[in-house]
């Protein structure tokens, strides 16, 4: 039992280095590992940018001695790759370095790897050992998963309401409704993700720059649901210096940073420009921050993966009606004079 706690101990750690990789490293996984001999971590590493060295190389890296690494333990919140893809394999560096042991969360569920990573770690005669904090490794990952088994973006919904719940006024003219508190949760929940995306009548009534001005980070891609493209050019969104995706039904046009996405107009439409945003443009995750409109489409889809909406303490009486979500676990924090609501899909 001992054992099995330090596992723990040490896979905590992995996973924590691992989210130090959030809004860096999609659509790729976000995986931590760290080094133990003796029961002390002697090295640790993180994937921290996308084409950069895995976590398994950060961690091994300038490690030679070989009596401390034939006494080791690799701790790995991902199982490793065990194929060629913009980095070398990591099983390849792992059996290099005779590390006798190898502990990991859980397997990779990417078709390419799939065991097969463990596989070869296996056959080199090391010793493997799985499972350990696997719920968590995959909460850790939940973008990855979904991406790989739905083959789209990870769809968070995000809003900020009045306490009597509505996000406008009637005439969808904005007010302003979160504290200037949440206002800095909001931009830095931008920088953790690859895109957001509003829809045309968000662009006409906000004209917004959807940027995380607030905090030093990148500024996400941008997608409007446009179909039938009523946007002029002149929104301060089409001049953004980054990517920027219509989703229409009338034309298929790519530009140096415009692309417009020609998705055909049925029941599946959403359904498939995420499949497109994902397949195409490795958009591994998006929050839509769109009117009620664009929201109650995907909700009415149940086509989302996670809600975060900021409920303000102001009331306005009347006005444009917040998104309605079906009852369900929310988990409520308090942030400042604002009420945060946190939920999955079930």
């Amino acid at each position: 039992m001992k054992m099995v706690a330090n596992h723990e101990v040490f896979m905590r750690r992995a996973l924590d280095l691992a989210l130090r990789g959030l809004g860096k490293v999609s659509p790729n996984p976000l995986v931590g590992a760290v080094l133990v001999h003796e029961g002390k971590i002697i090295s640790e590493g993180y994937h921290s940018c996308f084409g950069g060295p895995h976590a398994e190389v950060n961690a091994l890296q300038g490690i030679d001695h070989e009596p401390t690494l034939e006494q080791s333990t690799l701790y790995v919140s991902l199982e490793p790759c065990n194929h060629f893809g913009k980095t070398p394999p990591c099983t390849s560096l792992i059996i290099k370095k005779r590390i006798p042991r190898v502990v990991i969360a859980c397997e990779d569920p990417n078709p390419i790897v799939a065991g097969k990573g463990i596989q070869t770690l296996k056959e080199a005669g090391i010793e493997i050992v799985k499972g350990v904090l696997e719920k968590e490794a995959k909460e850790v990952n939940r973008r990855f998963w979904v991406n790989q088994l739905e083959q789209r973006p990870y769809l968070i919904l995000k809003w900020a309401e009045t306490t009597d719940g509505f996000v406008a006024e009637r005439d969808h003219m904005p007010i302003k409704i979160s504290s200037e508190l949440s206002d800095r949760l909001s931009h830095r929940w931008r920088t953790e993700e690859d895109a957001l995306l509003v829809g045309r009548k968000t662009v006409e009534s906000d004209n917004p720059s959807l940027t995380a001005r607030h905090l030093t980070g990148r500024h996400p891609a941008v997608v409007i649901i446009d179909p039938y493209l009523k946007l002029t050019p002149g929104y301060r969104l089409f001049n953004a210096q980054r990517k920027v995706f219509i989703i229409n039904h009338r034309k298929e046009l790519h530009l140096e940073q415009l692309h417009y996405l020609l998705v055909p107009d049925h029941a599946d439409f959403l359904q498939l420009a995420m499949h497109r945003l994902y397949k195409e443009a490795g958009t591994g995750s998006i929050i839509i921050e769109g009117g009620p409109n664009t929201l109650n489409r995907f909700i009415h889809s149940n086509l989302f993966d996670e809600f975060k909406i900021i409920r303000s303490i102001q009331k306005i009486g009347t006005g444009l009606p917040a998104p309605f979500l079906p009852k369900g676990n929310f988990q409520q924090v308090k942030w400042g004079t604002d009420e945060i609501l946190f939920g999955k899909r079930h």
